[in-house]
């Protein structure tokens, strides 16, 4: 009988018990704002905060490998904002209160952030609609407001 490997893990399966392979479209956007008082300096280049092409680059190897090869992500665009997204109750950081409820560790609460004003912001439900992606897969900072996994 064949198999599928995957000597890179040492692995291997079956061929007829794997499916056949899907593949996904993916928009990323990552909320990274700029600090102008900080040397124009990113949150996240500011804190040394991981970078969101390599996070997405390894879970989607991740994905394929736990799933032995089924299923396959490809980032189709990535958005960057230089900004803050809005939380639930219409707050919005700015560098100045962000900057200092870092430095307080004292953050805003409700930390949610508002998820139909990122679907609206983005034309989320057109895209989906009209095949051009699959998923949306967000990054930010801390206190950024994302849950660890949602779906819409």
């Amino acid at each position: 009988m064949a198999t599928y490997t995957f000597p890179q893990y040492g692995l291997q399966t079956e061929k007829s018990r794997l499916s056949e392979p899907i593949h996904r479209k993916v928009l990323v956007i990552t909320h990274d704002p700029v600090l102008k008082t900080e040397g124009n300096k990113t949150v996240k280049q500011y804190f040394n905060w991981n970078d969101s092409d390599q996070l997405a680059k390894q879970y989607i190897e991740d994905v394929r490998w736990a799933s032995f090869g089924y299923a396959n992500y490809q980032v189709v665009e990535h958005i960057i904002v230089d900004g803050y997204p809005i939380k639930r109750d219409g707050f919005q950081y700015t560098e100045h209160s962000y900057l200092d409820a870092w430095r307080k560790r004292d953050f805003h609460d409700p930390d949610g952030v508002d998820y139909l004003a990122l679907v609206d912001e983005f034309n989320m439900i057109e895209r989906v609609d009209s095949g051009e992606i699959d998923e949306v897969w967000l990054f930010g900072h801390p206190y950024g407001g994302y849950y660890e996994s949602i779906m819409a």
